[in-house]
């Protein structure tokens, strides 16, 4: 490619330059797009009816520049009935028209319809200022309907150039529109949210919390005192809170919480339910029915925990229960266990068992000379084991017996005198059977005198006896 360059003057018209040469010559140090000031350069508006209007401003396409010095009106094409569209508001650059004009893409009517592509080749070049919604059926535009695109640099953007602006603006301004993108130092978002998402950010690597997470009230990460103005009561105890409320017994009309009332009180309603201790109702049959008795009448019976009576003795019986004063034989099959020594028993269920507890000498045969017994069992054997000197007949007077069987010979036997009558004098007897007759029979008769009911002077050498009656 050969070498240029420009300007000089010509030398009899050695240097002719073109338009195009002084458009690539801007181009090299301005860029494509509207200028920024101020806020209201090209900006589109709604017209009367189905138009726009675009507002006076300036532009710079391709080293090429643009002036509209008054508002301009755009007609659109009339609405689809049943579809809506989206047109684009253009500034359009044509080498082959040798201008730079506004101008409307009209959209294709869809159910979700999309604004018209830029043309922009070496013969076209599009700057799209602003999108226009054209709803199905309408008539006019609202501002509603139209979005500006003057500073989306894909679309639009604004000139750029070697030359710094003195001029500002103020960050709430109408000249600033759009959105500052990240790699502008921005965030790329219109709202917190979408600031947050379009920087990553997130509760969790950021270490905090979600905006609608939640804490236990007992949670330790809860501190100080929710004030009254917060919806809380600004104290830490009830009594503090009952002050910071101005809460008192007699602004609410209540009672201490210790006050009592008699149970005939007329203050007392309602029933007592069986979960605080009573019966839910308020008579003794309903009370009966709510605690499950069985039955709302008479005697509670038996499955509900009652007897079934309304006398002891009727309730022993529904119960298969005894009297506390009843007997048993001594064979009766409710006898049971062994009655104890203490008792007047042996404590023991067999005879063997019996005799050892009762000491007595062994557990089988006859009961031992040491125990008690003879250590027999006939009567020969028990005398002889006695010592009693023969095993049949009357026991020998060797023996502590009299040898006999009979009073007279036993008599005889022990030399008594005689077999009978009185026992003679001469035995040991007194030989009569009365008191006065033994007197004199014993030689006691000049010095004995007997007397009957009264008794006598004493007379010196006397012996005075009276008779027992």
């Amino acid at each position: 490619m050969a070498e240029a360059s420009r300007f000089f003057n010509a030398v009899d018209g050695d240097r002719v330059y073109s338009a195009a040469d002084w458009a690539e010559y801007f181009a090299s140090f301005i860029g494509n797009g509207v200028f920024g000031s101020p806020g209201t350069n090209l900006q589109v508006s709604p017209g009367d009816g189905m138009s726009v209007s675009v507002a006076a401003g300036l532009a710079w396409i391709n080293g090429y520049f643009y002036t509209n010095d008054a508002a301009r009106t755009l007609p659109l094409l009339t609405a689809d009935g049943t579809l809506p569209r989206i047109d684009r508001v253009v500034i359009r650059w044509s080498l082959s028209s040798r201008a730079i004009s506004a101008a409307v893409k009209t959209g294709t009517a869809a159910s979700s319809p999309s604004a018209p592509a830029l043309q922009r080749d070496s013969g076209v070049y599009e700057l799209g200022i602003a999108d226009v919604y054209v709803a199905a059926g309408a008539t006019s535009v609202s501002s509603a309907n139209i979005t500006d695109r003057r500073g989306d640099s894909a679309l639009c953007g604004t000139v750029s150039s070697i030359v710094s602006e003195a001029h500002t603006h103020d960050l709430a301004g109408s000249s600033l529109t759009g959105t500052l993108p990240i790699s502008k130092g921005g965030t790329g978002g219109t709202d917190a949210a979408a600031a947050r998402s379009s920087l990553g950010i997130t509760p969790a690597n950021i270490g905090a919390s979600g905006t609608e997470h939640t804490h236990g009230l007992a949670a330790g990460s809860l501190t100080g005192t929710l004030p009254v103005s917060k919806g809380g009561t600004g104290g830490t105890d009830a009594s503090a809170a009952r002050a910071n409320l101005g809460v008192t017994l007699s602004n609410l009309g209540a009672a201490a919480s210790d006050h009592t009332h008699a149970l005939t009180d007329a203050a007392i309603t309602g029933a007592l339910p069986i979960s605080k201790g009573g019966t839910g109702q308020t008579t003794v049959a309903a009370a009966r029915d709510a605690l499950g008795l069985g039955n709302t009448t008479g005697a509670v019976p038996i499955s509900s925990g009652g007897t079934g009576a309304t006398s002891a003795s009727a309730a022993l019986t529904n119960l298969g229960a005894a009297a506390s004063d009843h007997t048993h034989a001594l064979t009766d099959s409710a006898i049971t266990g062994a009655l104890p020594i203490s008792k007047g028993g042996t404590g023991q269920t067999s005879a063997a068992a019996a005799r050892n507890a009762l000491g007595l000498g062994n557990t089988t045969g006859a009961v031992p000379i040491s125990s008690g017994g003879t250590g027999q069992t006939t009567v020969a054997a028990a005398r002889n084991a006695l010592g009693l000197g023969n095993t049949t007949g009357a026991l020998p007077i060797a023996n502590g017996g009299t040898g006999q069987t009979s009073a007279a010979a036993a008599r005889g036997a022990l030399g008594l005198g005689n077999t009978t009558g009185a026992l003679p004098v001469a035995n040991g007897g007194t030989g009569a059977t009365n008191a006065a007759d033994a007197v004199a029979n014993l030689g006691y008769a000049a010095n004995l005198v007997i007397y009957s009911s009264t008794e006598p002077a004493v007379v010196n050498g006397k012996l005075w006896l009276k008779p027992i009656s």
